[in-house]
């Protein structure tokens, strides 16, 4: 099927160059009054060649809107009445036509350049043309009727087969069998999602355009040979990044058709840090490969699982293993083609990229072949240009492509009315004189394209091509010196938000930010700017993606880097590294401002609509300690801070901690009930009175939040639901995955100091000797700033007494219930020591039982707690041990004398079992009872055991308790227990109990 998109663009482009032709042609035949007939008819096949192209390109623009339809017309039947036309024009742009027409010798020497017969060909080559596309609207007109009229059965099986290949598509060519936990797995080797990129690139790509590429000998070679190498480079804005779409497009199309050629692509870009780190680059390469066979998933699953194994901290990737896995995965395909774009987007680490690169494909026997897309920059040479397994393919926009791309967008703006050109004699001029003077840079047409777009008059176009700008940077000048004074500091901000974020904004979001300023004490709606008003202002510097503004090319940030400091104008606008303390200062005094003073309920729902009402609060609480880098003491900065983070716990506070950790996507983002419940856990946790700022700035590795909340008197041991803080540094640091801390994103370095920090200001660490020195006994990793606590080693060793004395009860309590959560079996043997232990043991029994602490009730058992004692309820531990999955506590527990006892409701262990499906529970009461009678008869509630077991819908749990039951020759005396199993659907039940001889 043809891509209706690029048909269309395509006829958009024939038919600015028929209009061009005819007009010229019109203006011969006007001209020279004795202008051959032959001249004449060919003038006239233009004009109705010009008049199919209209009409054939109202018909395809409406078949853009149903995919289903097949175009009659190919891009090869367009591609070959162009070249006629361009023929023609040519020649006509050679006459030179007199400008005063009573000149008569001038008149006499405008000579047409063809002879007679030659004419007559080419207009016998026009009609041709005209017929073949007249024949395709036809076709394409009966095809749309045709359509119309078909069956939806039809319809909709169209629509699944569209929808399978586009869903192919997307999938970067799935060859694989997707589950849950697949998926899971992959996801996590795509911390940059490419797709996303290269979609953007092909719809940015103008149909035609490229297409010399796959005529150029090298390229060819590169696509035919397995295992060859490829280096494409091009000067700024010469649509490197949107040819990079047409190789990938090429690649994935051969991929397609077989399981032996895999597919890989990447791109690195320059507004995201995360793009430009060689562990994603190459994790994101190794999950698209992964994706095509089975093989190949099999090996970068082994990976994953050696990375997340049980019982040791998370791993993260290394390059050098995840090459090893691609050259593995590589050999399970006869080609695999990896395509990089943007290699020079990735500043400091562009060297270790390209060596990186290279060491993929250089080992011996790879079948896997390479096409790298850069600038020539040294750190890039150094690697591919002295190798001469590389060949190399300079990239410059070819004069037929800038043609087709400018005539087809002034047609395009024209008919927008973004362009509104009264002369076509203009519109041929502008044409021209971009043609001739883009020098191979789309992105230069594009800019001065933008410029004649905002000019209100024709004399003011035709002026400003008298004044172009000779290069993309006298281009980019003209746009800031446009700029009013009172609209600059908005441009200026904008700018350094597109070029600083952390994240991309979505467009309200930046709107909100940019309405903050230092005058700001509350939001106000009018402050806000309009989307409109950036797009104007900020002109050809900045483009909407999606839901997202961004700064529109690569050259447009390193121009803004490197204005002039001493221009009265320009260096305003200029981006520094300070910029991103400006960036921290908006954060933090959004953040502060009473809007946020009264917090919504503790409800995810509620958390939810506020998001949406403060579209920037997310970003803001997620962003803007990493704006600090080194401005922590800046004096502009150091009260905001202090103010978000007092002591006293603020809602300004609680909303923004509560806006970090879901926004860090610690379980947000699949949607499913079990995530929506821990974010409401988080919620909770978070507005719980015992959680203070100081735990908020250890997990986070907000060092010097810390010193200043400890200089404030801040308890350093202050426990909460999550551990004290040095507990939730540390389970931060480790990526301890039992809690929430291990997916929270921080520093290493960042984490480490402020855990060195709390370790040094006397913060209680024995709970965490253990984790911390089996780390920094590892030479080489991130936790060599540990090492440099010389006291580490005297407090970790203290007097347990000692440490257990200076705690309050409420403190001791607490910590000992965190330490029975997590089953420390050890701390609480420590904590036994202390008198205050079995004040509180026979709870402490029941809290294990709950969080399933089975090593800590053993212990709790063997130091005499017991079990037997009841609550206000009249029920003892083994009530709470249902979920309990450890046979050997559990048949101890059930020696205990008198544990059977019912409560005080009469509810024995069979009834509640039984309720809650507790078939291991059963099971073990069952086999206990082996020579007692079982108390299978009692009634809780109007029902026996058995009853609550149907009502349960356990069938496991009913066929124990009726085998039991007839074994101790128990009368199913009950009538409800036949109807209980009907209604609940338990048909081997049944069919037990009448082989019981149950009626």
């Amino acid at each position: 099927m043809a891509d209706p998109l690029s048909v269309a663009g395509s006829i958009a482009g024939l038919l600015s160059i028929a209009d061009i032709v005819f007009r010229k042609l019109y203006q011969y035949v006007k001209t020279a009054k004795k202008a051959e007939i032959e001249v004449q008819k060919l003038k006239n096949e233009v004009a109705t060649l010009t008049g199919v192209l209209h009409n054939l390109h109202l018909v395809v623009e409406e078949l853009e809107d149903d995919s289903t339809i097949d175009n009659a017309i190919k891009v090869d039947h367009v591609a070959s009445c162009s070249a006629t036309l361009k023929r023609i024009d040519s020649v006509l742009s050679s006459i030179q036509f007199p400008k005063d027409q009573k000149i008569q010798n001038a008149i006499q020497r405008l000579k047409w350049p063809f002879k007679a017969t030659e004419t007559k060909e080419i207009g016998d080559e026009v009609r041709r043309h005209r017929e073949t596309l007249s024949l395709a609207l036809s076709a394409d007109s009966m095809t749309a009727l045709l359509q119309c009229l078909s069956t939806q059965k039809s319809i909709i099986k169209q629509l699944d087969n569209i929808q399978e290949t586009l869903q192919r598509n997307k999938d970067f060519q799935l060859g694989i069998a997707l589950n849950e936990d697949r998926r899971r797995i992959l996801k996590s080797f795509f911390t940059v999602e490419p797709r996303q990129y290269f979609e953007t690139s092909l719809s940015l790509r103008h149909s035609g355009t490229g297409s010399w590429l796959y005529e150029d000998t090298t390229f060819q070679g590169w696509l035919q040979d397995p295992g060859s190498r490829v280096w494409l480079t091009g000067i700024p804005g010469a649509g490197k990044t949107v040819l990079s779409a047409t190789i990938i497009q090429g690649c994935l199309t051969r991929s397609s058709a077989t399981q032996a050629i895999a597919v890989a692509y990447y791109y690195c870009d320059y507004k995201s840090t995360d793009s430009q780190n060689v562990v994603n680059i190459f994790s994101a390469l190794a999950g698209q490969i992964a994706m095509k066979n089975e093989v190949s998933f099999v090996l970068l699953k082994d990976y994953y699982d050696q990375l997340h194994a049980r019982d040791q901290m998370e791993q993260q990737p290394k390059t050098e293993e995840l090459i090893k896995i691609i050259q593995d995965m590589a050999s399970t395909f006869d080609d695999v083609r990896i395509v990089v774009d943007g290699l020079d987007e990735c500043g400091e680490a562009m060297a270790a990229v390209a060596e990186s690169l290279h060491n993929l494909v250089c080992a011996p026997r790879a079948t896997i072949s390479l096409a790298i897309l850069s600038r020539r920059e040294q750190a890039i040479r150094d690697v591919f240009e002295e190798d001469d397994t590389y060949t190399h393919i300079e990239i410059a926009a070819h004069k037929e492509d800038i043609e087709s791309y400018v005539q087809s967008e002034i047609d395009e703006r024209t008919r927008n009315r973004r362009l509104r050109i009264r002369s076509p004699e203009l519109k041929l001029l502008i044409a021209q004189e971009l043609v001739s003077k883009a020098d191979g840079m789309f992105r230069w047409v594009a800019c001065q394209l933008d410029h004649l777009c905002d000019l209100a008059t024709d004399s003011q176009r035709r002026k400003a091509l008298k004044e172009l700008p000779k290069t993309l940077e006298e281009t980019y000048d003209r746009i800031l010196l446009r700029v009013k004074r009172p609209v600059a500091p908005l441009v200026s901000s904008t700018l350094q938000w597109l070029a600083h974020a952390t994240t991309k904004l979505e467009v309200d979001a930046l709107l909100e930010a940019l309405s903050i300023d230092d005058d700001t004490d509350v939001l106000n709606p009018e402050d806000r700017p309009t989307e409109e008003d950036l797009l104007m202002h900020c002109s050809s510097l900045i483009r909407k993606t999606g839901a997202y503004l961004e700064l529109a090319h690569f050259t447009v940030q390193e121009y803004l880097g490197a204005l002039p400091t001493d221009h009265s104008k320009l260096s305003q606008f200029r981006l520094v590294h300070g910029s991103k303390a400006l960036l921290a200062k908006t954060c933090l005094s959004y953040l502060c401002l009473p809007d946020f003073n009264i917090p919504p309920k503790p409800i995810l729902g509620d958390i939810v609509s506020f998001t949406d009402k403060f579209p920037f609060h997310t970003h803001a609480s997620n962003a803007w300690s990493r704006y600090m880098d080194n401005s922590w003491s800046d004096i502009g900065l150091r009260p905001l801070y202090r103010r978000l983070f007092d002591p006293e716990k603020t809602p300004n506070f609680v909303l923004c901690t509560v806006q970090r950790l879901l926004g860090e996507g610690v379980v947000r983002g699949q949607g499913t009930l079990i995530q929506a419940a821990v974010d409401s856990y988080i919620i909770q946790d978070v507005f719980n009175k015992d959680f203070r700022p100081l735990h908020a700035a250890a997990m986070f590795g907000l060092k010097e939040v810390c010193q200043w909340l400890v200089n404030q008197g801040c308890d350093l041991d202050m426990p909460s639901s999550w551990g004290p803080p040095l507990t939730l540094c540390i389970d931060t640091m480790l990526k301890y995955s039992n809690t929430y801390l291990g997916y929270i994103s921080v520093d290493d370095s960042a984490i480490a100091a402020t855990a060195a920090f709390l370790m040094e200001s006397g913060a209680y660490c024995e709970n965490e000797r253990d984790r911390i020195q089996h780390f920094i006994g590892t030479p080489g990793d991130k936790f060599d700033i540990l090492r440099s606590v010389k006291s580490f080693a005297e407090r970790a060793a203290r007097p347990l007494s000692h440490a257990y004395k200076s705690m309050s009860d409420s403190n001791f309590n607490a910590r000992l219930k965190y330490y029975i959560s997590d089953d420390q079996v050890e701390r609480i043997r420590d904590f036994s020591k202390d008198p205050r232990f079995f004040l509180e043991s026979k709870s402490l029994l029941t809290c294990a039982a709950e969080y399933g602490a089975v090593r800590t009730m053993a212990l709790l058992l063997d130091l005499g707690v017991d079990p037997t004692s009841r609550d206000e309820y009249g029920r003892n531990v083994l009530f709470k041990c249902m979920k309990v999955d450890n046979e050997e506590i559990l048949s101890r527990l059930m020696t205990f004398p008198g544990i059977e006892h019912p409560d005080k409701g009469g509810a024995t262990i069979w009834h509640y079992a039984a309720r809650l499906g507790a078939f291991r529970m059963l099971k073990l009461w069952v086999e206990f009872h082996s020579e007692t009678a079982p108390r299978l008869i009692d009634v809780y509630e109007g029902k026996t055991p058995m009853m609550w077991a149907i009502a349960s819908g356990s069938e496991q749990c009913c066929l124990l308790l009726a085998q039991t039951m007839q074994a101790h020759r128990l009368a199913f005396d009950d009538p409800a227990i036949v109807h209980g199993c009907v209604a609940m659907g338990l048909s081997q039940v049944l069919i037990q109990l009448l082989d019981y001889g149950v009626d």
